[in-house]
């Protein structure tokens, strides 16, 4: 029996080698094809691509219509919902090629195509000298926030997990670079809060998503959507360490496919001296603000994570 697992086990690993480089492959014809279009193309494909995607049976459809069914319950139809995930997947068509396209073009281009709200709050976060942490979420381009950052001299960085599939991973980074994005790995832990501690201490920008799944022994149970998940604790320990500022800092596609970045007012840490329920009650309120944007611009947002998937309970 055991011999027997084990052959099934090197031909399941074969077969992922072969799927994960056919993968590969066809992401550098993609990539290839992609840098020498224009944006309206790729954006009238991308779209096309969110229809092909929505229109067949996938996995990812129905992880979406069921997030969209534990986040709004009653608050919207089925034909709402369904809306929602058709142009959910448009967007993410859109905004794959975009992050391949945006990291060759121009200064001027980028500087037409991206606004920035807020920008004086965020200059005037940099000014106290502890660096900014940019609490956002998986919600419009986010891919593209270093292309328009970067070039104005801003010490932008996000944290990354690593990619399952690494020749990808790698594809993904030689585009990250281009764009001038020196991104920091997730993992080992040791060293991403080493490097990310020292961006700060540099007076640096460190780009952190707390929309995502993640282990309870990394984060706490936080309300999202009516429900208690587990929720990334990062930003409210990191500025507790080191008395950087949080900034909410968001991107939308707005019309004709331009993008906005948009940057809130500096959020203030409510702290009593019980480290614990400081953590707890900030990373809260932080998600209440990850929830309001996502509220404002549904289609837009990443419904393709499994969210829900450790829902502690409803909160009424």
């Amino acid at each position: 029996m055991a011999i027997k697992k084990k052959s099934k086990l090197k031909k399941e690993r074969f077969f992922k080698r072969i799927i994960d480089w056919l993968i590969w492959k066809a992401f550098r014809l993609l990539v290839f094809i992609v840098q020498r279009s224009s944006l309206k193309t790729i954006n009238v494909f991308g779209k096309k691509l969110g229809d092909f995607a929505f229109i067949f049976p996938n996995p990812r459809k129905n992880i979406i219509l069921n997030n969209l069914r534990m986040a709004y319950g009653d608050e919207k139809d089925k034909k709402e919902q369904k809306d929602i995930c058709r142009s959910c997947f448009q967007n993410f068509g859109r905004n794959v090629l975009e992050a391949i396209r945006y990291p060759y073009l121009t200064f001027d281009e980028i500087d037409n195509l991206i606004n920035i709200d807020g920008k004086e709050v965020l200059d005037n976060a940099l000014k106290k000298g502890k660096g900014v942490i940019a609490l956002s979420a998986h919600l419009g381009n986010f891919a593209i926030i270093a292309a328009k950052l970067i070039p104005y001299g801003y010490k932008f960085t996000v944290i990354l997990r690593n990619p399952e599939n690494t020749n990808i991973g790698k594809e993904w980074l030689i585009l990250m670079k281009k764009m001038g994005l020196n991104p920091i790995f997730d993992k080992p832990r040791h060293i991403c809060v080493k490097k990310s501690l020292e961006l700060l201490k540099k007076n640096g920008i460190l780009f952190l998503q707390i929309d995502q799944n993640t282990k309870i022994s990394r984060g706490v149970y936080a309300k999202f959507f009516k429900h208690e998940l587990p929720t990334f604790t990062g930003p409210v320990v990191m500025a507790m360490r080191t008395g950087a500022i949080i900034l909410p800092l968001f991107i939308v596609r707005d019309e004709n496919n331009h993008h906005r970045i948009i940057i809130d007012n500096p959020f203030e840490l409510l702290l009593t001296g019980e480290r614990g329920l400081d953590i707890k009650s900030n990373i809260e309120r932080l998600s209440a603000i990850t929830e309001s944007y996502i509220r404002k611009f549904p289609e837009q947002w990443w419904w393709i994570h499994r969210r829900w998937k450790n829902a502690k309970k409803i909160v009424r």
